[in-house]
């Protein structure tokens, strides 16, 4: 894995984090009856740490001596309406993040050196975040499916 690769890598990372932050700042506001008092705070703090992850994923950029970019490509992104169908698909998010930060170390770690280091120490933190974030959904949707 070259340094180039890495950060092209963390760059599209860093675009999955802005989709996330539009998904749950859309969602939030989705919610009615029972599911407004109980997701919507839930979503809100999604929200404001999606902005946190945003900042991070810029900044490890530039410390790479790279330059973040701004999202922005029109597409909407997916809407739902369903409490269960908008839990689903913030699993399946920050499920295939989990994912995709697993495979962010192990190329950190083929990286080497410092800026290899780095990296995987950043991607060590953002995997357990989005895996617990995961893992919370999961839980969430158990509620709904044996609810329904």
């Amino acid at each position: 894995m070259d340094r180039e690769k890495l950060v092209e890598l963390i760059s599209d990372d860093l675009q999955n984090e802005w989709k996330h932050l539009q998904y749950y700042m859309h969602h939030r506001t989705v919610f009615r009856g029972v599911h407004m008092l109980t997701l919507k705070p839930i979503f809100e703090e999604e929200m404001r740490t999606e902005v946190e992850h945003v900042a991070a994923f810029s900044d490890l950029l530039v410390q790479l001596g790279a330059q973040p970019v701004l999202y922005n490509n029109g597409a909407p992104g997916p809407q739902f309406n369903a409490p269960r169908e908008i839990l689903q698909f913030a699993h399946h998010m920050e499920n295939e993040v989990s994912h995709n930060y697993v495979q962010r170390i192990q190329q950190a770690e083929e990286l080497g050196g410092p800026d290899g280091k780095l990296v995987q120490l950043f991607y060590e933190k953002q995997l357990e975040e989005s895996y617990t974030d995961a893992k919370k959904f999961e839980k969430l949707l158990e509620g709904f499916l044996t609810a329904t």
